[in-house]
């Protein structure tokens, strides 16, 4: 079957369109961090992954999930780490906070260092999805570990980003209300210098009364 060209074009134009779209858009790596029953917990959105071109070679580390807001680091889950020097640019903090543990961690690791490293999961390969991960801050807040409100971004050579967002954590429904039931209507007392007015206005009338018997 043959197809005419101006439709030949058209699929050409947009193939080149859509090209030119994907080709802007970058990976993204999301970490959620929110307050909940008492804790700070810090969870990677699921579905993210980076692209690590132009970042060299990392080095195997030993790694321990922590926080540490006042030099731009932080982690999450469990096991050892391949770190990326020198391959982030942005902030240098997120708040005032020293480097705190966490309490518990789990998932793949994954995390920014010094503000300008990056670790990831050991033999990550890039472009694939970086899994779910957290750590979590028992008997925490936001003030007690010094992290600032906000959302703070890391970029690496391939305009990757990785992205630092404090948010409120969801709150469950409040059960509806009962409706309640209709006031009766308010009923107006008169007050005691009305009601003595009234008074000596009876005693007046009794008076008149009285005189026109006479």
């Amino acid at each position: 079957m043959k197809i005419p060209s101006k439709f030949k074009n058209a699929v050409i134009v947009a193939a080149c369109l859509w090209g030119a779209a994907s080709s802007s858009v970058h990976a993204a790596a999301i970490v959620n961090v929110f307050e909940t029953g008492g804790n700070v917990r810090f969870e990677l959105e699921a579905g993210g992954s980076l692209d690590l071109t132009g970042a060299g070679s990392p080095i195997l580390f030993g790694y321990t999930a922590d926080v540490a807001p006042s030099s731009s680091s932080f982690g999450l889950g469990l096991g050892n780490i391949h770190l990326y020097s020198n391959v982030l640019t942005g902030p240098s903090s997120f708040g005032p906070g020293g480097s705190i543990d966490a309490t518990s961690a789990g998932g793949n690791t994954a995390g920014v260092f010094l503000g300008t490293r990056l670790a990831v999961p050991v033999n990550y390969v890039s472009g694939t999805l970086l899994g779910n991960s957290f750590a979590q801050y028992d008997v925490a807040t936001f003030v007690s570990l010094g992290i600032t409100l906000g959302t703070y971004i890391w970029t690496l050579p391939s305009n990757d980003t990785i992205t630092l967002r404090t948010t409120v954590a969801p709150q469950p429904p409040q059960p509806p209300q009962p409706p309640q039931p209709p006031q009766p209507p308010a009923t107006s007392v008169p007050e005691p210098g009305t009601i003595a007015i009234f008074g000596l206005g009876l005693v007046g009338l009794g008076y008149m009364r009285r005189k026109r018997a006479t």
